[in-house]
């Protein structure tokens, strides 16, 4: 009797197993182009249960759902879908409006001094919203080639950094008021 339920457990713990890395392995892709080939790059979908840590400093608020990470990481297992700690991300968050309306917004955060992720670099004028604790938070807005087809008329670009994170968020105008809070509580939590 004791054979057969320690042959059943083990069963079903590796069952179990199989599955989680089943699970993983499907929502977990490596990507087929990087700027720096010495990085894996990964596509993480919005699933429950993943267990990636992709070290994320951005305070997200309760109503914003993930849709998407980009994870850019120094290692990765391929069989057991499991990557170093991320040394970047970019995340397409989705937001619902006042109108019931999903509208999408961007966050790309990495490590200042690192070579693995997207590059951040905005050209155009910024003015600096907040300056404390040796972290700046500056404001850039471009202007949407076609309002008409977006439904916003300029895209608002956030860049809070310090001396070893760049949060780089790009967002429509209208989400202005809704995504600032997160924005803010993110500012001083790299202020801390």
């Amino acid at each position: 009797m004791k054979k057969h339920r320690f042959f059943l457990t083990s069963l079903l713990i590796l069952l179990l197993l199989a599955g989680g890395l089943t699970y993983r392995n499907v929502n977990i892709k490596v990507l087929d182009s990087m700027e720096n080939p010495t990085c894996t790059g990964l596509q993480v979908r919005s699933a429950p249960f993943l267990f990636v840590d992709t070290q994320r400093q951005f305070q997200a608020g309760d109503q914003m759902k993930v849709v998407e990470t980009l994870i850019w990481a120094e290692n990765f297992t391929p069989v057991l879908a499991l990557p170093s700690a991320a040394t970047a991300s970019y995340t397409t968050y989705q937001i619902l409006r006042e109108s019931g309306e999903p509208v999408l917004f961007y966050v790309n955060e990495q490590q200042r001094d690192q070579t693995c992720g997207l590059s951040t670099i905005f050209s155009g004028p910024s003015a600096t919203l907040r300056e404390s604790g040796g972290v700046k938070w500056t404001e850039q807005t471009m202007a949407v080639s076609d309002p008409a087809s977006s439904g916003y008329s300029a895209s608002v670009i956030w860049t809070i950094r310090n001396d070893d994170r760049l949060i780089v968020m790009e967002l429509p105008d209208i989400l202005h008021d809704l995504i600032k809070p997160a924005a803010e509580e993110t500012f001083l939590k790299l202020a801390a």
